[in-house]
This record gives structure tokens, C-alpha cells and sequence, in this order.
């Protein structure tokens, strides 16, 4: 579970208006909080990880990075995870299969299935480690966004923008990208389609991950 799709579109997708402390659960290799760190250059990212093979391998990969300084991953479990200072932004790429064939491999099956978080759990975690203004986003499939949203404002997290993915324009949503805040207030929904055809992809994919790809053409 190094790289894909999710962690990407998630990782150049996540709003926050200025974050200093970021919080990146469930961080694997470390991707989404590279790409933070990446993106916002005055925030401290903060990254937690129960796998402790995965933590050692994400805490390589901040050592090796240009932000070492401003990285720094904790192999722990989010439910036990504590903070003296809040957080302005909380991301995290979760486990959301709940059915299914569950791969053998530990790692992989806690990656992929509700084993050791559940949506539940990173709404707890969520408020109690936001900031008054924080934001929590996440990437989630598209079937689990009107349980996922209702049991958010039943914590206190309001949806504050949605964006819609799909592999191409025939394809159906498959992905949502949600930010949830601690106000209620009207949501923003977009839609983004990855794919003209196999291999070429949309301006606005193209826009929006053209800092992270190699293989991705210069949208301009």
C-alpha cells in the first residue's frame, strides 16, 4: 500500500487555509504527509502509524526528504494518540472495507479493512484533536458518503466541500474527497475525472497533481 490514486488525490486535495500543524493518520510510507509538507511550507506535520514497520519505513522517508525538520511520525494508534496543541488540519487515507476477502498479510488487511480504525474512531480522534478552525479531509468510496457525512454531523463535523472522482467520463463516481469543519455551513461539491483516455489525463487532474507526478504533463 504505497502508492495510489487515493493517497494522491487526497494528498493535493486536503483545504486548509494556512496550517501550522498538520496531522496525518494512518500515515504508511509517509505519503500524504510529504505532500503536505510539500504544499505548506510553514506547517509542522505530525504523523501516526500502528504498524511499526510502516513507521520506521515512513520516518526513512522523512529523514531522506527536504522537510526532514518539519516531519515527524510516532508509531502509534490513533486511539491512544495525544497532542498538547491542537491541529489545523487532519487528514488520513482510512481502511474502509468492511467485507470481503482480507488479505493475509497483517499490514495490508489493517491498510485495506476496518481492523484497527473505523470511521468512528477517526471522528473521535478528529474532534478531539481539531482546532477550534480546523479542518479534518479525508478520501472515502463514493457509496460511504451519506453514512460517512451524517455520523460526522452527529460528532460535529459539517461537511464544507466534496469533490466527486471518476476514473473517466463514461465511469461512474467512485471516490469522494470530503473536508469536514467544525461549522455548519453550506457545502461546496465539485466533480473530477481523472482520465481523458487510458494514460492522458484531464487538465484538471493534470492541475491539480503536477507538482507530485513525474509522468504528468504540465498543465499549462
Amino acid at each position: 500500500m504505497k502508492v495510489g490514486t487515493d493517497a494522491i488525490a487526497l494528498g493535493a486535495w486536503a483545504q486548509c487555509q494556512h496550517p501550522t500543524r498538520i496531522l496525518d493518520v494512518g500515515t504508511g510510507c509517509g505519503l500524504i504527509a510529504l505532500m503536505l509538507a510539500q504544499r505548506f511550507g510553514d506547517a509542522m506535520v505530525d504523523a501516526v502509524e500502528p504498524d511499526i514497520s510502516s513507521a520506521e519505513q515512513a520516518r526513512q522517508n522523512f529523514a531522506d526528504s527536504p522537510w526532514s525538520e518539519r516531519l515527524h511520525c510516532q508509531p502509534s494508534d490513533i486511539q491512544q494518540f495525544q497532542s498538547e496543541s491542537p491541529y489545523d488540519l487532519v487528514v488520513c487515507n482510512p481502511p474502509f472495507f468492511q467485507g470481503g476477502p482480507i488479505s493475509p498479510q497483517s499490514a495490508r488487511a489493517a491498510a485495506r479493512h476496518e481492523i484497527t480504525l473505523t470511521w468512528h474512531d477517526l471522528l473521535d480522534a478528529a474532534t478531539r484533536l481539531l482546532s477550534a478552525s480546523g479542518s479534518l479531509c479525508v478520501v472515502l468510496p463514493s457509496e460511504s458518503e451519506p453514512t460517512a457525512i451524517a455520523s460526522a454531523q452527529a460528532a460535529g463535523l459539517f461537511p464544507r466541500q466534496c469533490c466527486r472522482i471518476r476514473g473517466h467520463a463514461q465511469s461512474p463516481v467512485r471516490r469522494v474527497l470530503l473536508q469536514f469543519i467544525r461549522t455548519s455551513s453550506a457545502c461546496r461539491y465539485d466533480e473530477l475525472t481523472i482520465e481523458l483516455r487510458r494514460h492522458e489525463y484531464t487538465p484538471a487532474w493534470a492541475t491539480l497533481t503536477a507538482a507530485f507526478l513525474l509522468n504528468t504533463p504540465d498543465p499549462a
